[in-house]
C-alpha cells in the first residue's frame, strides 16, 4: 500500500525551517555521494549518449547520486520513448481516418499519439522526482558532495 499524504520533507530542509513540527528528525539518514550513477549496458547507444550528457549536467547540479542508477534510467528510457513516438506523431499526424461502416468515415487516435501521451505523463512524473521542471525546482535542495571527512549529521552543517 502507497504512503497517505505529502511526501516527507528532506531532513535538512526541516532542520532549517526550525523542526515546526516539533516531531523527531530520523537518525543515520543515508547520505549517498552525488555522482553519476553507472550506466546499464542494456541500454541503447542513444540512450547511453543521453545519460552520460543529461547525467554529467544533474551531477554537476548535486541532482543525481551514486544510488538513484534505476529512476534515472526510467528517466532516459521515458524521454527516449516519448521523442520516439511524438517523432512518429510528427509524421503521421495526431488523427487518423478509417474507414467506417457505410458512407461516413471514422476518425481515430493515432496508436502514435496514444503512446506519447502515456510516455509524456510516465517522463513528467519522474522529471519532477529530479527536479528538472520549474515548479518542481523550487521544492528541492541541492545535496553537496561528501567528503570522507564530512560529517554525516546534516545538523552539523548548519549549527556547528
Amino acid at each position: 500500500m502507497a504512503h497517505r499524504g505529502p511526501k516527507p520533507k528532506p531532513t535538512v530542509l526541516r532542520i532549517l525551517e526550525g523542526n515546526p513540527g516539533r516531531r523527531p528528525l530520523p537518525q543515520n539518514e543515508p547520505q549517498p555521494k552525488v555522482g553519476l550513477p553507472r550506466c546499464p549496458s542494456s541500454l541503447s547507444p542513444d540512450a547511453k549518449k543521453l545519460w552520460q550528457s543529461l547525467g554529467k549536467k544533474l551531477a554537476g547540479c548535486g541532482l543525481v547520486t551514486e544510488t538513484d542508477g534505476p529512476a534515472f534510467e526510467l528517466l532516459i528510457t521515458a524521454y527516449l520513448e516519448w521523442h520516439e513516438a511524438a517523432a512518429k506523431v510528427a509524421q503521421t499526424g495526431p488523427v487518423w481516418l478509417e474507414k467506417g461502416d457505410g458512407k461516413i468515415p471514422k476518425f481515430a487516435y493515432s496508436p502514435y499519439w496514444v503512446l506519447s501521451q502515456r510516455a509524456q505523463t510516465r517522463l513528467l512524473a519522474v522529471l519532477r522526482e529530479f527536479g528538472m521542471t520549474p515548479s518542481s525546482r523550487s521544492s528541492i535542495q541541492k545535496a553537496e558532495p561528501m567528503h570522507d571527512t564530512q560529517e554525516v549529521n546534516p545538523a552539523a552543517r548548519y549549527f556547528g
